[in-house]
């Protein structure tokens, strides 16, 4: 895999715009004062020999570029690895990462039921039954929304490295179309350069964004499949004027939010979803007299007297 874009190549592929528009705005003006009538109107008013005043015209005409190409500097891919770690080091307790590994600590609950088993008592019924009994399927659950978050940061680092790379190429190909002008104006010639915009697609399915063991789907959008590169679309920037190449990248840049706008709602969506799922499992107002799908019920073991230890939990002889 190739490595992310920086950002100091987004800077300097908008620079490289900058300098490729202002040499052909440059050589219009020249060639207008041949007589050739052809010019561009990127600086308006441009005397025959340019002046300070003309050149300044032109620079500011120019100054949108390298800001505007600036934006795509976050959020950075990388702002994401964090998070991405934390999350397969959880799912790796559950014996749900990706690359296999478990935490050894959670057998001790299956050696915890073995004990138990010995123990006679309310309370030694109470453990096993409302908290060692559950844990199971709470593990389950726990290790999978931890590999579905996981697994879907790691997509939308995929994006926003994608988004960085489509920056690059259109400023690259904004370069191409600015250079290609063809100065035969007059027979209407287009110069035929495109840039492909393809930010990739979360594919979305009409279930339950988490598909959390024992409990019910909900319905809406989720993030159930891959990311998709191949999803493309193509935009103009060849034109006859360095204004109109320059349209033209405005526009490819619009089209670039705008995709990568509709993959965030996307994942903002599924995200939400999740919560939607999730929240009453964990925060829910009876959670502490009944088990959840993601809880096990807190055992009255814990914070019981002596006494209550003493009567509720007793070994076989």
């Amino acid at each position: 895999m190739a490595d992310p874009v920086t950002d100091t190549e987004i800077t300097e592929a908008a620079k490289e715009v900058v300098d490729a528009a202002r040499k052909k705005v440059t050589a219009e003006a020249a060639q207008r004062k041949k007589g050739g009538g052809f010019g561009s109107n990127l600086g308006p008013g441009l005397s025959e020999q340019l002046t300070d005043a003309d050149r300044a015209a032109i620079e500011e005409g120019l100054s949108w570029i390298v800001e505007r190409f600036e934006t795509y500097h976050t959020p950075h891919p990388k702002e994401f690895d964090l998070l991405i770690e934390k999350m397969d080091i959880v799912a790796a307790a559950f014996g749900k990462s990706d690359k296999g590994f478990a935490e050894t600590d959670l057998g001790m609950i299956t050696v915890a039921q073995e004990y138990v088993s010995e123990w006679d008592g309310a309370l030694a019924t109470n453990f096993s039954e409302n908290f060692l009994s559950k844990m199971p399927i709470v593990m389950e659950n726990q290790g999978l929304l931890a590999r579905l978050l996981h697994n879907e940061m790691l997509k939308t680092k995929a994006m926003y490295e994608t988004r960085r790379k489509n920056a690059v190429d259109i400023a690259n190909d904004a370069v191409k179309a600015i250079e290609a002008i063809n100065e035969s104006k007059g027979i209407g010639l287009k110069v035929a350069l495109a840039v492909i915009i393809s930010v990739g697609t979360f594919m979305t399915l009409g279930t339950g964004t988490f598909a959390m063991v024992g409990a019910a789907a909900v319905s809406g959008a989720t993030i159930g499949g891959p990311f998709i590169p191949e999803d493309k679309e193509k935009v103009p920037l060849g034109a006859d004027t360095v204004e109109e190449v320059l349209d033209n990248l405005r526009e490819a840049l619009k089209k670039l939010d705008e995709k990568v706008d509709e993959q965030e709602n996307t994942l903002i969506e599924a995200m939400e979803r999740t919560d939607l799922m999730v929240y009453p499992e964990v925060y829910g107002q009876d959670k502490n007299e009944k088990a959840t799908h993601m809880l096990p019920i807190k055992p009255r073991l814990m914070g019981a007297s002596q006494s209550e230890i003493e009567s509720g939990l007793v070994q076989f002889k």
